[in-house]
């Protein structure tokens, strides 16, 4: 016989086995952008982040028009950036919306709702605009409260007099109903209706005993007759009481339907909208209102929202505004608390009022991108607008048609029956009147400043705390555009003034400027549609570090979008003047529109945008690389491994092209055991450089023959 004995091909009990892969380095990039400007609507002063185009039209909306120029609209250009920076081959970018220092959002109260407090008083049920801004002009609510009857026990039984009481529901019925929903209970004709909020539930064989966490009589009635309420009462009816919402904007006459939420519980409907000062969009939620902290304090305290026939639809209590009557580069882009700060104590300054603050401050504009680590581009579309003005609407003048031809007589044969008057002199021409000046600010007509009356001065002292700020945190290069209607003199007086910046002088640990490139002049993308070349430019960078590295220069590299240049034409005599003045300047070649050059508004050996973005790629990969060394044991096989290490990833850049030469000198720890057993490792690193304006002759030399010629 053959004894057969039990195996077991499974798992114990209790013991989970998951089989994974080991976890890998996400690489280090520079190729991520951020963009700063307006936008239609979308969180104030908050990066959100974007791994597509689509996603900026679903938190920020569509184009904003932000004011006019002789009759046409001028618009926000930080929609088109965004963008041509993902048609450009950019994969991933933070978008920050700003707006003048004012900003509000409309607020509305909720027809057919009240709330009612602890003491019976009755309060508007108050909503406002998901995001602040004009973008919720024309916005209405309309709401439709439901009753879904629901079966019941036979007596609604109250506690200890004045404390609420207990329903009781069969299972089935129960299922439907959540944990703070409103319940409408008919006890007859002859005592008041109750409002009721459930609470805790236990279940019996008897069905399922709803807890009351409170009641309230219906309108009409006085709140004391709650203690005139027997202990247990028969029940008629209980209603399970909701409401849907609507929400339309009128829009050129017509509605448009913005959002429908259905089946909302009066007790729980908060959870549909963003909650108060939400700053980064709570996903699922809805995109367009938001609960006030008003109406919200109201429920934590115990509010019931009841319905009320008599709320009828009302106008917004505030309307929504931009706070862009004017344009105030530094008000709108800069925080005030560091906007004055150099490049060596920003980083302190913003630690001290954040990270480092018992209470700390939300930075604004640009500044908020400092708590942001992967990016590597910053640029400011809207920086380049021209400033606007409140100013009268264009004067529609009504011209009259012209008289008729008056009758001839000259051929008089014989006289009509009915003499017929000489015709009435025309009225005289009507000029509209311009508006009152009680007109609400978003009704304002703003007009662009004329050329020659730009201020470049507020919109300089932005891009000296842009360069600050980027030169600062040492790992990002700031994408500055000029203008669009700046031609070469202006261009070449703007360099002069920024590189002559006293807060952007180089000192021996860091030139502020080498984080600084300038780039002219703006991109038409149709006859209608201009923008500044910092998206595309943007997305071109990215998109040639993540093919070739971010080593390689991105310069003559043709961008996708542009059929023109817009503004004023550049002479070549200009372009070698803008060129020598370390702009990058756009230019048609053969495979289209592309820069000439990839330079910082450093000099040497700061020069090459690659030679910069290169060694902030290297020290951010050195610092990611020492944070584990940090606790090591200091002997000599440490020293040799941290020898190793970098010297084989120095070898990996220099074969990859990033590094004409490079070597690793790693000293210490000091021998004397009361020292500090410090490591130091130096790398000495020579970048590589493009080479640029290479001329190549070939002469012919006779039939078939060709011969390279001296270059250059």
């Amino acid at each position: 016989m053959t004894a057969c004995g039990l195996t077991f091909d499974g798992r114990l009990p209790g013991v989970v086995v998951e089989a994974t892969l080991p976890e890998r380095e996400a690489p280090v990039r520079l190729d991520v952008a951020a963009f700063v400007g307006f936008a239609e609507r979308g969180p104030l002063h908050t990066p959100v982040a974007l791994d597509d185009p689509n996603g900026y039209r679903t938190v920020f909306g569509g184009d904003l028009v932000l004011a006019f120029d002789d009759g046409r609209p001028v618009l926000a250009r930080l929609a088109a950036a965004v963008r041509a920076f993902f048609d450009n081959g950019g994969r991933r970018c933070w978008v920050v919306r700003v707006a003048g220092p004012n900003a509000r959002a409309a607020r509305w109260p909720v027809p057919g709702l009240r709330v009612v407090d602890l003491t019976g008083v009755a309060h508007e049920v108050i909503v406002e605009a998901a995001w602040a801004g004009a973008w919720s002009a024309g916005i209405q609510l309309a709401t439709s409260v439901t009753r879904r009857a629901l079966p019941h026990g036979h007596a609604y039984q109250r506690i200890d007099g004045d404390a609420p009481g207990q329903l009781v529901l069969p299972i089935g019925a129960a299922g439907s109903v959540a944990d703070g929903d409103l319940l409408e209970v008919d006890l007859g004709a002859a005592l008041p209706h109750l409002y009721v909020r459930t609470g805790a539930r236990r279940t019996t064989d008897a069905g399922v005993h709803l807890d009351v966490l409170r009641e309230l009589v219906g309108p009409g009635v006085e709140p004391g007759a709650l203690g005139e309420l027997p202990s247990v009462t028969p029940l008629v009816s209980v209603r399970l009481l909701r409401f849907d919402l609507r929400v339309d904007q009128a829009v050129d006459g017509e509605a448009r339907l913005l959002e429908r939420h259905a089946d909302l519980g009066l007790g729980s409907w908060p959870a549909g909208f963003q909650p108060p000062g939400a700053e980064v969009p709570v996903p699922g939620r809805s995109l367009v209102l938001r609960t006030s902290a008003d109406t919200t304090a109201l429920l934590a305290a115990g509010g019931l929202v009841v319905p009320d026939a008599t709320a009828t639809s009302a106008p917004p209590i505030d309307r929504g505004d931009d706070d862009l009557a004017s344009f105030d580069p530094v008000a709108c882009f800069l925080d005030p608390h560091v906007a004055s700060d150099t490049v060596a104590s920003l980083v302190a300054h913003i630690d001290a009022l954040t990270s480092l603050s018992p209470d700390p401050v939300a930075l604004r504009g640009i500044h908020v991108l400092a708590a942001v680590d992967e990016v590597g581009l910053v640029a400011c579309p809207d920086l380049g607008h021209r400033q606007w003005e409140p100013a009268a609407p264009p004067v529609e003048v009504i011209v009259p048609e012209p008289p008729p031809e008056p009758t001839d007589w000259s051929d008089f044969r014989c006289c009509p029956s009915q003499v017929s008057s000489p015709p009435e002199e025309a009225p005289p021409a009507v000029e509209t009147s311009p508006p009152t000046p009680s007109s609400p600010p978003q009704e304002l007509h703003l007009e662009l400043v004329d050329p020659r009356a730009y201020d470049p001065a507020p919109a300089q002292r932005v891009q000296v705390a842009l360069v600050t700020l980027c030169a600062a945190l040492a790992d990002r290069v700031a994408l500055l555009s000029l203008p669009l209607h700046f031609d070469a003199p202006d261009a070449l007086a703007w360099q002069v003034r920024l590189a002559g910046e006293p807060a952007l002088g180089a000192d021996a640990s860091v030139v502020p400027l080498a984080h600084a490139t300038l780039w002219h002049p703006w991109l038409l993308l149709s006859a209608d549609a201009s923008i500044p070349p910092d998206g595309p430019v943007a997305g071109m960078v990215a998109a040639r570090e993540l093919r070739r590295g971010v080593w390689v220069a991105p310069a003559a590299v043709p961008l996708r979008g542009p059929v023109a240049l817009a503004g004023t034409p550049l002479a070549d005599a200009d372009v070698r003047r803008l060129f020598d003045a370390h702009l990058n300047v756009i230019r048609q070649g053969p495979n289209g529109f592309a820069p000439l050059s990839a330079h910082t508004l450093a000099d040497a050996p700061w020069l090459q945008l690659s030679v910069r973005r290169t060694v902030s790629w290297l020290r951010k990969l050195v610092l990611r690389a020492g944070r584990r060394y940090v606790f090591e044991v200091a002997d000599d096989r440490f020293v040799a491994m941290v020898a190793r290490r970098f010297e084989s990833l120095l070898a990996q850049l220099t074969a990859a092209g990033a590094f004409h030469a490079a070597r690793v000198e790693v000293a210490g720890p000091s021998p004397d055991p009361a020292a500090d057993a410090q490591v130091v490792v130096n790398l000495h690193v020579a970048p590589t450089s493009p080479v640029e304006f290479i001329t190549i002759s070939l002469l012919r030399t006779g039939d078939g023959l060709l011969e390279l010629g001296a270059g250059s």
